[in-house]
């Protein structure tokens, strides 16, 4: 091998550096866009809210604490990057809206992203989350609804039982109590859709202290709709895309102890 003279050493090793920085320069780009493209993508309206980065170190999992400080509708979307176990937790002080409990899990085991709708009183509220690869991510995004304070009163008398206070324009189609009713995919009614589009529905119940109970809407393409369930005592202007058809409502009920009512909008 020839020997290179001083001029000649001094481009090569200048060449060498130039080269290790492009590499560098190359490899940061390359992991940056990969980064881009591992980060999920939320829907339209949502706001990037916190990301969880996981650590070597860390095995008692993460904790995020946030203060509402006004009612709100809150809409998360939570997205991994990766697939593995994992748990999401979204924890409050009382007993969350609509809900029979103070916690609910937004993410589990090997599911993918979820989206969650709750709506929010002034508080302190937290997030519980671990999971096992470490260098991977989950992603937090919102989308926060400013309500009425006429709303948030209405549903908060719903909440207390006060179950018979629909919004204006929908009329009720289905209520009864549930005591000693068992049944399976028991016929509540039924619906002809003549205009395809977006139709409304409220639902609401007491609070079953056992059993369990769905209301679910099946036709026009839909093999079981849950739209009311045990696990959930509101489901205030949910909106469906029906198409021209006809549709039903099916009630199933075992050993539930509450009262349900069902409104559709007036447009049906």
């Amino acid at each position: 091998m020839p020997k290179l003279s001083k001029k000649n050493l001094l481009i090569f090793i200048a060449g060498f550096g130039i080269g290790i920085v492009l590499l560098i320069f190359v490899v940061k780009n390359t992991l940056d866009l990969m980064e881009q493209i591992l980060t999920p993508q939320p829907p339209e309206g949502f706001k990037s809210f916190f990301t969880i980065k996981k650590e070597k170190t860390n095995k008692e999992g993460y904790i995020r604490e946030f203060i509402v400080k006004k009612p709100a509708a809150y809409l998360f979307f939570v997205a991994p990057n990766f697939n593995g176990n994992k748990i999401v937790k979204f924890i409050s002080e009382k007993r969350l809206i609509g809900l029979y409990t103070n916690e609910i899990i937004m993410l589990e085991k090997d599911y993918g992203s979820s989206q969650v709708f709750l709506l929010l009183l002034p508080g302190s509220y937290k997030f519980f989350i671990n999971f096992d690869i470490a260098g991977a991510s989950i992603f937090f995004y919102t989308n926060v609804i400013e309500l009425s304070s006429n709303y948030v009163n209405r549903i908060l008398k719903i909440d207390r039982g006060e179950i018979y206070n629909p919004p204006e324009g929908f009329r009720k189609f289905f209520a009864t109590n549930l005591n000693g009713l068992d049944v399976n995919n028991l016929s509540a009614g039924g619906f002809e859709v003549i205009n395809p589009g977006e139709y409304s529905f409220c639902a609401y119940s007491t609070m079953c202290k056992k059993g369990r109970f769905s209301l679910r809407l099946v036709g026009g393409g839909y093999q079981g709709v849950d739209i009311l369930n045990e696990k959930r005592t509101i489901s205030d202007q949910v909106s469906l895309y029906l198409n021209k058809g006809k549709y039903e409502i099916l009630l199933s009920s075992y050993e539930a102890d509450c009262d349900v009512v069902l409104y559709i909008t007036n447009a049906l």
